[in-house]
């Protein structure tokens, strides 16, 4: 059964300016450890898009669990990574994991879109 679905689209120049201004301070809010880590393996405009996709997947998630990001669903709690086959998979940790095994949460669809100017995500949540 289908639980929630939310989608949302963020400008990579605005994420690029954010991260321009505030450095690691501005990762370490929107970011887990392990996704910081895979920003500094790139660079330019893909370290942008990177974090630009993974803020919108975590707005998405926020967004199909009717919460917003914040209390139960925090960003630094959600580590978004590419499997084998380079299909983005979600694994969240401490209060969101909770809040979402909570809500009954058993599968987390996701996908994450870069199109030059924007970065689009949308999330599924299936129990």
């Amino acid at each position: 059964m289908i639980l929630g679905i939310g989608n949302d689209i963020t400008e990579v120049a605005r994420i690029q300016r954010l991260y321009e201004k505030n450095g690691i301070t501005f990762l370490f809010t929107i970011l887990s450890q392990d996704e910081i880590a895979m920003v500094e393996k790139r660079n330019g405009r893909g370290r942008a898009e990177f974090i630009a996709g993974r803020w919108a997947a975590k707005e998405a998630l926020a967004k199909a669990l009717g919460t917003g990001l914040g209390g139960n669903c925090s960003p630094s709690e959600i580590t978004i990574r590419n499997n084998d086959s380079g299909a983005p998979e979600v694994y969240p940790v401490g209060r969101t994991a909770a809040f979402l095994a909570e809500k009954g949460v058993g599968k987390i669809w996701i996908t994450i879109s870069h199109e030059k100017e924007y970065a689009v995500a949308t999330v599924l949540l299936e129990n």
